[in-house]
């Protein structure tokens, strides 16, 4: 017996870390962003992805420099493609004291997600996302320390409202610290920690 057609395809990209100015400080991140948009549109026929997902960290500096955010919502609407987007530590701060130590880069926002810099560009598509194909159900949230946004209540509706069949659940933070020794080690998990053990309960 052959193999059989795929039910449907789609592209999930994360860590794009787009930066405008003369001197980014991940230059090689622009040029990716832009051969990921020439890759998924040059795709056709049975090839083409039904959708895009972008899990998070958009731009580098996207938390101090709306601009930015606006220019990578820009590059995100030429995907021929449909695409979903959720936020992740340099597009929407997730905790002050983050914010502290990275200066310019990680600001945080002290107020609403439809308020935010990031919300005012993206808007509550960019917040969080909910959506089924061919049997499957694809959820993906964006999240602060301390869930001001609300962001683990809407997700337990979610959850709650699709009992059957496979979730599909998209996130910008891992569910567990990484391990002492390693690359990871110091990257900052406890940006959302106070959040997690609600999260891996219900996922």
């Amino acid at each position: 017996m052959g193999l059989s057609e795929p039910l449907f395809s789609f592209v999930h990209a994360t860590d794009l870390h787009f930066e405008s100015g003369p001197e980014p400080s991940v230059p090689e991140a622009n040029a990716r962003i832009a051969c990921l948009i020439d890759d998924v549109n040059a795709l056709s026929g049975p090839n083409q992805p039904s959708f895009v997902i972008l899990s998070g960290d958009l731009t580098n500096v996207g938390c101090a420099r709306e601009a930015d955010l606006v220019s990578v919502k820009g590059m995100c609407d030429q995907l021929t493609a449909p695409w979903h987007a959720i936020a992740g530590n340099h597009d929407f701060a997730p905790n002050p004291e983050i914010a502290a130590r990275y200066p310019g880069k990680e600001d945080y926002f002290d107020g609403s997600f439809e308020t935010s810099p990031y919300g005012r560009v993206f808007g509550s598509e960019g917040h969080h996302f909910s959506f089924s194909t061919e049997g499957y159900h694809f959820i993906g949230f964006t999240l602060r320390d301390g869930d001001p946004d609300g962001s683990l209540d809407w997700l337990k509706t979610e959850l709650d409202g699709h009992p059957s069949g496979p979730i599909i659940v998209v996130a910008h933070y891992g569910l567990y610290p990484p391990r002492e020794a390693g690359p990871l080690n110091t990257w900052g998990f406890a940006r959302v920690a106070s959040c997690l053990p609600r999260l891996r309960s219900m996922v």
